[in-house]
């Protein structure tokens, strides 16, 4: 069954979970596709429920319990998905046009298990914080398109990540999803894709604290 899942996790951030449905709304894919969004606050869930209302079909609301670690939710939303494949983000992160399309383009292969796209700050780079969220994405892209030419095992961001369904079950709740998925593809024998033009644009740290 060619079905597409996007799943969504946001945090108490109505206006950028808008955006980044909308986004995902306006990308032209070919296959049916489902949009599973999850958050544990009211406000953003409002947001989401607007659009479950307008599109009953593709959006699908889910409560995340405050206390609950966000790997065990990836977990609960991937045995919900219905998808051949799924495809990972988070409320505050804002695909590029294309981005899914691209990203699917890497699954035509049927040793490619896992997938991840290409982040861009969206930080001015004349503040020491921008400048740093530069040069690690910069640094990352470069590394992540060596690694996968090589075929070896390559470490993607959680920003934009697409895996085929159904061959992880459960993710251990102790370490980084970023991390942990790709590898748990690469211990079976699936090839790891960088997708340097599926682009998403990310917002990084501005301050010490939040860093």
């Amino acid at each position: 069954y060619h079905m597409i899942s996007i799943i969504v996790t946001a945090w108490e951030d109505p206006k950028s979970t808008r955006k980044c449905i909308s986004l995902f709304l306006k990308e032209k894919i070919k296959e049916d596709f489902e949009i599973l969004v999850a958050c544990p606050d009211e406000q953003t869930k409002k947001i989401i429920l607007n659009f479950k209302r307008r599109y009953p079909k593709i959006v699908k609301y889910y409560h995340q319990p405050r206390e609950m670690p966000k790997n065990e939710l990836m977990n609960k939303l991937m045995r919900k998905s219905k998808g051949r494949i799924i495809v990972f983000t988070d409320g505050n992160k804002f695909i590029e046009k294309n981005a899914v399309k691209e990203i699917l383009k890497a699954f035509r292969d049927k040793n490619v298990g896992c997938a991840g796209g290409h982040v861009i700050p969206l930080n001015n780079k004349n503040t020491i914080f921008g400048y740093w969220a530069h040069l690690l994405t910069y640094g990352a892209n470069k590394a992540r398109l060596k690694w996968s030419r090589g075929r070896k095992f390559v470490e993607f961001s959680a920003n934009l990540l697409a895996i085929r369904n159904n061959v992880i079950k459960d993710m251990p709740l102790d370490t980084a999803e970023d991390s942990i998925i790709p590898y748990l593809f690469y211990k079976k024998n699936y090839k790891l894709v960088y997708v340097e033009a599926a682009k998403i644009k990310v917002k990084y740290p501005t301050n010490i604290r939040d860093w």
